[in-house]
């Protein structure tokens, strides 16, 4: 009966209209396609609604139950370059806008974390405009105005294809990346009511890049996947509020990077990246409560990696 309790309460916590999506990436080509899935019912659909331009390697966080936020990535006229540009998805209606606000810097390889109805934070990542360089500076889009601005602490270490997570209403995490030279296994957090940033204790179990994360607030986040040497399965949690870092027993059922992430209260996804087989299509869900993945039997339009997806829950 316990059990029983315990999966009626789950089912539950999937609300009407909880949804997630994923915006650009890339095949053998950048795409600007945006998917919308059903997370109470598995079901994905291709939107009207597209990206500005076909962009990969971008950024996304959810202004909750409003709008999902595109920014920055490299569009492929220039797959390198970083872009400013700011997409916006209303998730009332599904269209599409782009805001008069940009990013200071642009950034592709980038990534970062919402606070909720508050605000939507880009940080580090990459550009060769000028010249190649890796950013260290967090830009930070103020959901009520829609507004920009570039935050005074900066990452502890300039990286790009780090991983990312958001515990709402306390604090976003960041972790490992690409510096120049070799993966890094940091873990940097930014405390949302002071935008200040200090560093764990404890980082990643191995350095690593092109990684992913999500969260169930409250309770802890997860850092999945990415390269190493190969591409690998392991999965980092990182406990709220004491911030310990264990890795779980149990990894990704395929190694898989550079693929799209988004959470709900139940579990969390992992949809498509690039498998030592190849792009993949497929769809993973890791259940909240046993922190064990299993294959969904929905999958994504087209087997593709490098874009970024949020849901509307924030």
């Amino acid at each position: 009966m316990l059990l029983l309790g315990v999966l009626q309460a789950q089912a539950a916590g999937l609300a009407a209209g909880a949804t997630g999506y994923l915006g650009g990436g890339r095949t053998s080509v950048n795409t600007n396609v945006i998917e919308k899935l059903d997370l109470s019912t598995d079901s994905i659909a291709t939107l009207a609604a597209t990206l500005t331009a076909d962009t990969w390697d971008l950024n996304c966080v959810a202004y909750r139950g409003n709008a999902i936020y595109w920014a920055g990535g490299g569009a492929q006229s220039n797959l390198y370059e970083g872009l400013t540009r700011y997409d916006k998805l209303s998730v009332v209606d599904d269209s599409k806008s782009t805001l008069a606000a940009t990013l200071a810097s642009g950034r592709m390889a980038t990534g970062g974390y919402s606070n909720e109805s508050t605000a939507g934070y880009t940080l580090a990542g990459f550009t060769n405009n000028p010249s190649s360089q890796l950013r260290n500076t967090i830009e930070k889009l103020t959901y009520s105005t829609e507004s920009n601005s570039v935050l005074a602490a900066t990452l502890s270490i300039p990286t790009d294809s780090f991983g990312s997570f958001s515990n709402s209403g306390t604090a976003g995490y960041h972790s490992g990346g690409w510096n120049g030279s070799s993966n890094q296994s940091f873990i940097d957090k930014v405390t949302y009511s002071t935008d200040s940033l200090s560093t764990l204790g404890s980082g990643l179990s191995v350095g690593r890049r092109t990684h992913e994360g999500f969260s169930l607030s409250g309770t802890a986040g997860y850092f999945m996947g990415g390269f190493t040497t190969s591409i690998v399965t392991t999965v980092d949690k990182v406990s709220f509020p004491t911030d310990t870092v264990t890795t779980l027993g149990t990894g990704l059922t395929v190694a898989t990077n550079q693929f799209y992430t988004f959470g709900s209260q139940d579990y969390g996804y992992v949809l498509g990246g690039y498998t030592p087989s190849g792009l993949t299509s497929a769809i993973y869900k890791m259940n909240f409560l046993t922190d064990t993945f299993a294959l969904s039997g929905t999958t994504i339009s087209v087997a593709k990696s490098t874009g970024a997806g949020a849901s509307n829950l924030g």
